[in-house]
């Protein structure tokens, strides 16, 4: 398949070479999408480590956007919490996420508003419903 630059060089009998022309691709900006990265290359993380692997600094309440961001995500069965904690000085130990369901490359997208969760890859929406966290909630 030629790219708009490849279709013009072939109509102007032109030789068609790689290289030529903008190359079709996406560079991963935002935190959600260096996460994404990362839950779908090691199969499980948990907020810590991506934070402290991903967030740069500039962002505002980084791990506060990327939790509400991973809890979405779980509620559209995306993610699900892996059975073992990574153990920690104060507490249970830190709650890891897998990957459920590899939606592809590009990071699903949070529409808070719907309660839903996009995927870019397929068109695919998902729906956001309560999941139990096996956790005492009193």
């Amino acid at each position: 398949m030629l790219t708009d630059t490849g279709q013009q060089h072939a109509a102007l009998g032109l030789p068609i070479n790689p290289g030529q022309g903008k190359r079709p691709r996406k560079i991963t900006m935002g935190l959600r999408d260096r996460a994404w990265w990362e839950l779908r290359n090691k199969g499980a993380a948990s907020l810590h480590q991506i934070t402290s692997t991903h967030a740069n600094g500039s962002e505002k309440a980084a791990d506060m956007n990327l939790y509400k961001y991973l809890i979405a995500l779980e509620m559209a069965g995306i993610l699900v919490r892996h059975e073992k904690r990574i153990p920690a000085k104060q507490g249970r130990g830190r709650v890891q996420w897998r990957m459920k369901r590899d939606l592809g490359i590009k990071a699903p997208v949070w529409r808070q508003k719907e309660r839903e969760i996009y995927d870019p890859n397929s068109g695919a929406v998902f729906p956001m419903t309560p999941v139990s966290t096996g956790e005492d909630e009193s």
